[in-house]
């Protein structure tokens, strides 16, 4: 549960309570309604402001090889879609297709649902077989 705190900053002026409540309070008196001013007139020992919380600098780590082997990775799916993606041959596709099926299937079925959560329980030779679907999927 986060703590109360009381935070005077102009139109952010937040009590304790939900925002119906705040013009029930006697701090929303420090506004000046005259003059149509949101900021508080004075602050009073109980309005205080909170500090901003101090993180430190975190700068991440750039591992080169893995950034240099998924980047070429990329750029050579593209090569291959820009040059031999009209020499397939229908069949091709459609195996291909296939192929992402059941290795999504293994990934799914198999190592998420039923090997990391136990979601349900597998005989052997299902159990085989989602393995095999798995290894389909190269990961």
């Amino acid at each position: 549960m986060a703590p109360d705190v009381t935070s005077c900053h102009g139109d952010n002026l937040m009590m304790n309570g939900s925002m119906s409540q705040r013009g029930q309070t006697p701090e929303n008196s420090l506004l000046d309604p005259i003059n149509n001013n949101h900021s508080p007139k004075s602050a009073p020992s109980a309005c205080a402001v909170s500090p901003e919380p101090q993180f430190p600098e975190w700068k991440p780590e750039i591992i080169w090889l893995n950034t240099i082997s998924i980047t070429l990775l990329h750029l050579a799916a593209v090569y291959a879609v820009l040059t031999a993606a009209f020499q397939v041959l229908l069949p091709t596709y459609v195996w291909g297709f296939f192929l992402g099926g059941v290795g999504g299937f293994g990934v799914t079925a198999g190592v998420h649902r039923l090997w990391t959560h136990r979601a349900y329980k597998a005989k052997t030779p299902l159990r085989v077989i989602l393995a095999i679907c798995f290894s389909v999927a190269g990961q």
